[in-house]
């Protein structure tokens, strides 16, 4: 099937269909259920359905009404989707603010925010986490350079890092920076865990480091802990 490509300069409305490469530098509605290879998205882009995309580019704001599928997608400004993301890999250099997730690479620059739940094979987080319900990761690693909160951490292995001085690109306005982020949750379950700057109630797994900075109500663990002397443990529990 052959697919038209649209390319705009100004504004456009896309209704239902299969398409090919579709670029817009002004605002860019699409009104239908829609299918493409691309789509390239400089102004304001409103999807009032479904999208299925192979590449998926925001450069300026975007909303998403429905469930959403891509390849790959690379955010660097603010997109907001309402419905089910599903992507392979999606890098998050602006905001992006959703309700589920399903990815088997994320890697998030900027800020991610009110997710509800975030499934990852793979996870690096160097901006501002909100995830308000469950963060499913099989390999996950936080440098801290903001603010984050997720309620739950189910993983593999989890490392918790303070990285301050990581961030230093033109998008650092948008989390609170400073030279100690911060990551707080009120469970962290897996296998192998290392925590710096961590505030969190119970934390649970095999093999757990925690590093300087943190603040534990409780440990259980099955193999080894370590605590760093500057650590807080209130628990501590052999299983």
């Amino acid at each position: 099937m052959d697919r038209q490509d649209v390319k705009s300069v100004g504004d456009i409305t896309l209704e239902k269909g299969f398409y090919g490469k579709i670029s817009c530098a002004g605002d860019l509605l699409l009104k239908g259920e829609l299918e493409a290879y691309s789509i390239k998205a400089a102004g304001d882009l409103e999807a009032l359905e479904n999208v299925k995309v192979e590449t998926l580019r925001v450069y300026g704001d975007a909303e998403f009404r429905k469930d959403v599928e891509a390849i790959e997608a690379k955010i660097y400004g603010d997109a907001e989707i309402f419905g089910h993301f599903q992507c392979q890999d999606l890098k998050v250099f602006g905001e992006c603010t959703l309700k589920k997730l399903d990815a088997e690479k994320l890697t998030v620059f900027g800020a991610l925010e009110r997710a509800e739940e975030v499934n990852a094979e793979k996870a690096e987080f160097s901006g501002e986490v909100e995830i308000t319900g469950v963060l499913n990761v099989g390999h996950g690693e936080f440098k801290l350079v903001g603010d984050s909160k997720v309620e739950e951490i189910y993983c593999e292995s989890l490392s918790v890092k303070s990285d301050g001085e990581f961030f230093n690109g033109v998008l650092s306005g948008l989390i609170s920076r400073g030279k100690s982020g911060t990551l707080t949750s009120d469970l962290i379950e897996g296998d192998d865990i290392y925590l710096e700057n961590t505030t969190a109630k119970m934390v649970r797994g095999n093999k757990i480091k925690i590093g300087p900075g943190c603040r534990i109500q409780r440990v259980e663990y099955n193999e080894r802990l370590e605590v760093h002397s500057s650590a807080e443990v209130k628990e501590k529990a052999e299983l």
